[in-house]
């Protein structure tokens, strides 16, 4: 399995006026185009049988590189379930980690100038939170900037997808229907309870949708005019039994971001306008939001960190004694090797319990403080009352507070950025601490390699670490004399040996020397060779 190695650069840009840096880009030279964190530990609600909602958003962000602090921090504002953009003109050199941080499983398709013959532009992106189970399913027509994931309740499954057609292909009848013909093969492996959105820049302008009382929209034969191109378009939906319910208009009271659903499951889906963008907002793409009503057994996640220990601040000494104080020989008469390793970890539990101490939390995000909190409020009420009465002079009172909101969120977030970046020497732990936060998964990573087979699902990552083990392991039964010849190569009193695990001077713990216990740790490879 490959490792995630990356370097970084940091660079300061500082301002003609002041002395203080403000901003600091990290730049990997290497990223993966997916990421995931499945290790949260979480606690779980259950929801039977009631309609659940999931909070799908979609910008056309027009280039992401220029905007990731931006971005960062507007995560932090509002949580989507779900975050969907297309035209991020990512490439390599942007890890998911930038933009995202840990909270994420980001799937991508950026633009590939092979097959394009493009430098840059394009790419779609689809962002799912940990807490719900996710995966990417491949799409026939790889050179399209398209790509489709899977997130799995306990009854069905949600494909989404996200397609970016640019201007100069989107004329193609073909272009189209390859898109279609890849999503046409998603809905013939899905099942009856299974549901697809597809949100897309499709490019077609000279389409004016209108929408009907079923919450569906369909061109406006009056308005709008049909190219070939459009033709394919809605005879190839009408065909998958798609039918497009985005109403909301740009500037130039034109639609060019679809959202496809099935004709027979448009009650499942509302698409509005959203409050804000999480960057600033193209005129000729608004951002949406789409309610995803899920009617089945759904059992959430909402993450939390486990308690962190505070080992600078342990009581080594007493931890030691209460160690030595145990008769270990229990562990050899447990009825299994569960109950051994139960056993253990409820011991030693026990005693970090009472000799180490929590840390302190940490405030979310790191750089909050009071003020910012109370401006968070004061967005929500104000986010609050426009969604339910959607008025100009709500609007107005709601984007007041959000961007006094922002302002103050991204000069709290420069300030820790200059800070992290000023404290290396004296504490080189941060630092560091927060550039892996920017380049390194936790977790699985979405792709596992062995030999020459990559596997993005979950089945075939199994069937991977089942082939691997099964390649090591033996069933070729020990003889007890082969067991006895390798406990002689052991030091007679090897499970006798007095370990201190730490010795405290001053306030500093350090290990402490033992030259028995070298000779152990010697002696051990012997063992298991």
């Amino acid at each position: 399995m490959p490792q995630n190695s990356e370097k970084f650069t940091i660079s300061q840009q500082f301002s003609p006026e002041t002395t203080q840096p403000h901003d600091l880009h990290l730049t990997p030279s290497q990223t993966r185009s997916a990421v995931q964190q499945p290790n949260d530990v979480a606690a779980h609600t259950q929801v039977e049988n009631e309609p659940t909602q999931l909070n799908v958003f979609y910008q056309n962000v027009r280039g992401l590189r220029t905007k990731i602090d931006d971005f960062f921090t507007a995560l932090h504002t509002d949580f989507h379930d779900v975050i969907v953009l297309t035209e991020t003109w990512l490439n390599e050199e942007i890890n998911s980690l930038q933009l995202f941080g840990q909270h994420y499983s980001v799937y991508r398709k950026d633009r590939d100038p092979l097959t394009s013959g493009k430098k840059s532009g394009g790419g779609v992106l689809i962002a799912i939170a940990n807490r719900l189970s996710s995966e990417s399913i491949p799409l026939t027509h790889n050179d399209l900037e398209h790509i489709c994931v899977k997130i799995a309740f306990s009854q069905h499954s949600l494909y989404i997808g996200a397609v970016y057609l640019s201007p100069d292909i989107s004329t193609s009848e073909s272009v189209i229907g390859r898109n279609l013909d890849a999503f046409s093969a998603i809905i013939e492996q899905m099942q009856c309870h299974d549901e697809l959105i597809i949100f897309g820049d499709y490019n077609q302008p000279q389409l004016n949708w209108k929408r009907h009382d079923d919450g569906s929209c369909y061109p406006d034969p009056t308005t709008s005019k049909f190219s070939s191109s459009s033709t394919v378009l809605i005879d190839r939906m009408s065909t998958l039994n798609l039918v497009q319910i985005n109403s909301v208009s740009n500037e130039n009271k034109r639609t060019l971001d679809l959202v496809l659903v099935d004709r027979h499951k448009v009650k499942n889906f509302i698409t509005t306008t959203a409050a804000e963008g999480l960057v600033p907002i193209d005129k000729h793409h608004p951002p949406l939001v789409t309610s995803v009503e899920i009617r089945c057994f759904q059992s959430f996640c909402e993450p939390i960190e486990a308690p962190s220990l505070n080992f600078r601040k342990a009581n080594f000494t007493l931890l030691n004694e209460l160690l030595r104080s145990v008769d270990w020989s229990d562990l050899a008469e447990a009825g299994s090797i569960d109950d051994a390793v139960a056993h253990f970890s409820s011991t030693v539990n026990s005693f970090l319990q009472q000799t180490v101490p929590l840390k302190s939390p940490v405030p979310k995000p790191p750089w909050s403080n009071p003020q910012l909190r109370r401006l968070k409020r004061m967005r929500a009420s104000a986010l609050k009352s426009w969604s339910y009465h959607r008025n100009p002079t709500l609007k107005s009172a709601f984007t007041s507070a959000s961007n006094a909101y922002r302002r103050y969120n991204r000069a709290l977030y420069t300030r820790y950025l200059n800070q992290t970046q000023m404290n290396l020497k004296q504490n080189p732990r941060r630092f560091w601490s927060f550039i892996n936060d920017k380049r390194k998964e936790k977790g699985l990573p979405l792709k596992m390699f062995l030999e020459n087979e990559v596997c993005d699902s979950i089945t075939g990552q199994c069937e991977l670490f089942a082939k691997h083990f099964a390649s090591v392991f033996t069933t070729e039964n020990i003889e007890p004399a082969e067991i006895t010849r390798a406990l002689s190569h052991v030091v007679e009193d090897a499970m006798n040996v007095n370990v201190p695990i730490y010795q405290q001077k001053s306030n500093t713990p350090s290990i402490s020397s033992n030259h028995q216990l070298h000779r152990v740790l010697m002696e051990l490879p012997r063992l298991f060779s």
